[in-house]
Parts: structure tokens; sequence; C-alpha cells
């Protein structure tokens, strides 16, 4: 994937969005890093976040509608392509316009005005399954510069000095789906709309920052698990999200005991190091990273962990409708069997349905549609 940048300049008092396009700028990249190195070593500038729910904010959706298009197509220089992807970045940018259209109509008669800006909207890929979108206003200040010596409208790079709002979501990568693992906010002056009208994510509580760092935490064992045991892993993970599904609290012996601690390994070819598992897990309860205990805040569970969406094939996905919590006796249903043919070697699935009766069932071959009744 790569790195890609559009800027804006967007003035509410005089109705003014405008599209300077894709930046590809030396000297940006390198504010932008700066940028990115800064939350992570003064991480206590920063407030996190979660998604406001029920549904996905439509800023968020967009983002991730982003990274999955540059994901998949790298390098891709075809004008529909390109007109797909700007069009994406110009729908977030059109949400804080109107956002910012909204405010200044209730300060009019104030007469005071939004202040207006630069708006950077920016997708990095910081390592293989990890990318980072930042979001960030930044306020002009009227500058006079020293080839023409003339005023200017310019922002700062100081990132300490600039007048600023700022929002960097960590997005990872599992299975060709990306899920948003955080959101941090940071703003020199507050506004409502910000995190409000525009981006729609609420600050995270001690419950919802608790589950949401115990399941990054854990979410990297598990990574670890599908590289060097993959035939452990869909059992392991399931566990897991059960786990979160089905507690109100979390206590790390429990969580140990219930998924490591009595796992049989039905895979003795694999590497599952239990050892070594444990070795890790401890090594996170020592540092503070993984909470020893906390109250489980489920809709971050649900958010984070629980797939809506399931990769068949790249023909074919499967869509789930109903949470672990929704129906805990209704989801303890083997729903859903795999199943390996003898005579081809190919996995199917087995599903069970509520109707005894199937109208009419339409089988796909590739271009070529079967019915069967």
């Amino acid at each position: 994937m790569n790195s890609k940048s559009y800027i804006y300049f967007i003035d509410a008092a005089n109705n003014i969005m405008r599209d300077d396009g894709v930046v590809e700028s030396v000297d940006l990249e390198k504010y932008l890093s700066k940028v990115v190195d800064n939350i992570s070593v003064n991480l206590g500038n920063y407030k996190e976040y979660k998604e406001a729910g029920p549904s996905t904010p439509p800023v968020l959706t967009y983002i991730k509608d982003i990274v999955l298009l540059l994901d998949s197509n790298e390098n891709n220089t075809d004008q529909e392509y390109l007109d797909l992807e700007k069009d994406f970045f110009d729908r977030i940018a059109q949400q804080l316009y109107l956002a910012e259209l909204d405010v200044q109509s209730n300060i009019d008669r104030l007469h005071k005005n939004v202040k207006y800006g630069t708006l950077i909207l920016s997708c990095i890929k910081t390592s293989e399954d990890e990318v980072k979108f930042i979001i960030m206003k930044l306020e002009h200040i009227n500058v006079i510069t020293d080839v023409d010596y003339k005023l200017q409208n310019a922002f700062s790079t100081d990132i300490k000095k600039q007048e600023l709002k700022l929002c960097v979501m960590t997005i990872s990568s599992d299975d060709g789906e990306f899920d948003i693992e955080s959101i941090f906010v940071s703003e020199k002056s507050k506004s409502d709309y910000w995190t409000g009208r525009f981006l729609r994510v609420i600050e995270m509580t001690t419950a919802s920052k608790d589950t949401s760092d115990a399941i990054k935490e854990i979410n990297s064992i598990l990574r670890n698990i599908k590289k060097n045991a993959p035939e452990d892993y869909p059992e392991i993970q399931s566990s897991v999200t059960g786990y979160f599904s089905t507690h109100s609290r979390f206590n790390h012996q429990q969580f140990w005991d219930e998924i490591f601690e009595n796992y049989i390994d039905n895979h003795p070819d694999t590497r599952l190091d239990i050892k070594e598992i444990k070795k890790k897990y401890s090594s996170k309860l020592a540092s503070n990273k993984l909470p020893g205990e906390f109250d489980i805040d489920h809709k971050i569970v649900t958010q984070r962990m629980i797939k809506k969406t399931y990769a068949l094939n790249k023909h074919f996905q499967i869509r789930r409708i109903k949470n672990h919590q929704d129906d805990s006796e209704e989801m303890n249903k083997e729903v859903i069997k795999i199943i390996k043919d003898q005579g081809d070697d190919n996995y199917y699935l087995k599903i069970l349905i509520e109707n005894n009766k199937i109208d009419k069932v339409r089988m796909f071959d590739y271009d070529n549609v079967v019915e069967q009744d």
C-alpha cells in the first residue's frame, strides 16, 4: 500500500472549501511522520475515543473504504480507480465543511467566525499489517514571507505551537478485513463539533479503554499464534472472542485458565508453544500494557472482535447479522460447519437453515448459473 495525502482549504465563514488535490511533498511527509512519532511519545497529551455507535459513523466508514481501496489497488493508475479514491477523501472533507457550516450558522449572530485553515487527510502504512490515518485541521496564521515581504496565510510546522485539531487512527488488518484499533484526538482549542458533528466519536470511559487495550495486546498474541500454529488459531481465536462476549468482567488468571491452561492441542505437528505464549502474556501484564482486571465494555468487543463479514473465496462473502451477546443460547448452536471433501480435498460449508422448504436455490459456478428446485 502506498501512502497517500490529500489537502483542502476550508473557510466556513465565507462558504469556501477548496480542493488542493493529492500532495506529493517530501517536507509534508516528514511533517506527518513527526506527527505520528509525537503521538507515541506524548500519549498523555491525547485522549482516546471510540465510535459513538450504534452504527459506524460516516467518516470512519469512509476511512475503512480508503484503506481497503489502497490496499487492494497498490500502484493502480487507472483514472476510474483514482476518481473513486479521491471521492472517498472528498467525502471526509465535505463532512468537516458541513460541520463547520453548522457551527458558523450558530455563531454568526455573535459576530464570530470558525477559524479557517488547511485540512490534511493522510493514509500512511507503518507496518505490514498496520496503517495510520491522520485527520489534521491546521488553523492559519498571517506571516510575512522573506521572499517578497508580502502578507500570506500559512501554518506552523512546530506541533507544540501550531493551533490544530488532530485525529490519529490506527487501523489493523486481519485476513483482509480492516478494523480501527484506536482513535486518539488532540485539540489545542476544544470544539465539540470536531469529535461530535464531524468524527462522531465519544471519549472512552475506563472500562472502554481497558477493554480496548486488552483486545489490542491479546490480538498481538493471536497474530503470533496464527503465524506459527495456523491450525490452532481458529479455535483459540473463537474462544477468546467467546470469553469477551460472555463475561462481564475480565480477570487475567481466569482468562488464561479458560483459553490456554487446559487447551488440548490436536495438531501435534504445529509449533504452538504454550510456554512461550505464557511468557509473552505475563510480560504484557507486568508492563501494565494488559490490564489485569476490569469491567468489559461489550460495545468495544462488538466493534473490535466480532467480524460482520467473512471472506469465503474471491467470489463470495458470508455476513453475520447477530452478535454473541444478542442471543447467547441461539449463538451457541453450531450453525455453520466446515467440512473437508475426501474426494477433492476442498473445504465446504454446511449451513443450518431454519426453514425446511426453500423454493429455489441459485448455485453460482463462476459465469454459469445453475438453478435447483
